[in-house]
């Protein structure tokens, strides 16, 4: 186990390893993390969205154990604890509570538990697990208790930005960092990117983290000009309107027609950005 420290933020994460034994009797194991927090609450972001764990679910559903997207929280009104993993996502909260299959249960406290690994399934998984392993947990508190720091934390470590050092001379020289595209919402986080249909453009998945409405007006960091930003479906193509079954027109949602591309509370929509 490792502990590693950053000059550049406020996180710590912590590399495990294992070399397994080969073992087909039921076992698993767990990792602590025995948090205290005075009137604290979990909350994790799962597939699609955050939830206060145990209540902001679909009633009888599974809450003896949660896969975890980019973070889990333990938070009161004024600071909270986040922790995130990567390549081991299954934890626990409260307490470990393999087997309590009991219908609206909430977490008993703010442990956490980790839970690497098991081989309790009898069907469509291996009978043992060995061989080396390695995972690592990054975590940190923060005086924000909202979605929107937990979202940019738990996004950032589990999918860093790509950066690139550029040597040479001029005028940057006295700029550390910078981005060519600037502007962004603090409360919307790129999901993905990819090049457009010519070398010129940009689709991108936003994802809104706040649950406020927010306008999407983007600058070119290097020229300072604003750029151009319109709402398109999955494909990259206009949403220039939608229609029902029978092709009669039902309601029109066209990027023209607005002003400034918006994005709604907790929605995830795609843009394309003009780079001219």
């Amino acid at each position: 186990m490792e502990v590693r420290l950053y000059n550049t933020e406020k996180r710590i994460d912590i590399a495990c390893s294992i070399v397994k034994k080969s073992i087909v009797e039921p076992e698993s194991f767990y990792i602590a993390f025995p948090f205290g927090l005075n009137a604290g609450k979990h909350f994790t972001e799962v597939a699609g969205g955050i939830i206060e764990t145990g209540k902001d679910q679909i009633p009888g559903s599974s809450n003896d154990w949660y896969t975890v997207q980019t973070f889990t929280s333990v938070r009161n009104s004024n600071s909270q604890l986040l922790l995130g993993c990567t390549e081991m996502p299954l934890m626990q909260f409260g307490a470990i509570n393999t087997g309590r299959y009991k219908a609206g249960a909430l977490p008993q406290g703010t442990n956490l538990f980790s839970w690497p690994m098991n081989n309790y399934w009898v069907t469509n998984f291996n009978a043992e697990q060995r061989g080396g392993h390695s995972w690592k947990y990054y975590f940190t508190s923060s005086g924000d208790p909202t979605d929107v720091y937990a979202s940019k934390f738990g996004w950032g470590c589990r999918v860093p930005y790509l950066t690139r050092i550029l040597p040479g001379d001029g005028s940057g020289d006295g700029k550390n960092e910078g981005s060519f595209i600037t502007g962004w919402p603090s409360n919307v986080i790129l999901v993905a990117s990819e090049p457009g249909e010519n070398e010129n453009s940009l689709l991108m998945q936003l994802r809104e983290t706040g649950g406020r409405h927010s306008d999407i007006k983007l600058v070119n960091g290097l020229t300072g000009k604003e750029l151009k930003v319109r709402e398109v479906d999955a494909n990259g193509k206009d949403v220039a309107a939608l229609t029902t079954p029978d092709k009669a027109p039902a309601v029109t949602v066209s990027a023209s027609a607005a002003a400034v591309p918006s994005i709604g509370p907790h929605e995830s929509k795609f843009f394309r950005i003009s780079l001219e």
